[in-house]
């Protein structure tokens, strides 16, 4: 894939009237890029559901090695809490967190 992002800058150091037309390509390239690492970071969350899965609860240093995860896998209605005597992922799932987008 060829970054024009380069090119169209330069033009535009000669062509002012170019300018303006930049902030549509900047836009449109750094949509792309979000899009991307968004759809790369939810799959690589939802590759993780089995292994999510296969976790003991009983064991609390393994579940907090892996809250961010396990956090992000509970708001999206894949796992339950996988904390049982602790709500906080309820209490945050409420309030709207998230760290995933």
């Amino acid at each position: 894939m060829l970054d024009i992002s380069p090119l169209a800058l330069n033009l535009a150091f000669h062509e002012t009237e170019l300018i303006p037309c930049l902030r549509k390509l900047l836009d449109t390239i750094v949509s792309i890029v979000k899009l991307n690492m968004t759809s790369k970071l939810n799959q690589l969350a939802f590759q993780n559901w089995a292994f999510a899965q296969s976790l003991d609860p009983s064991d609390l240093h393994a579940l907090d090695q892996y809250w961010l995860l396990l956090f992000e896998l509970f708001a999206a209605g894949e796992i339950k809490n996988p904390y049982q005597k602790d709500d906080t992922f309820e209490v945050m799932h409420q309030a709207g967190v998230r760290f995933m987008l």
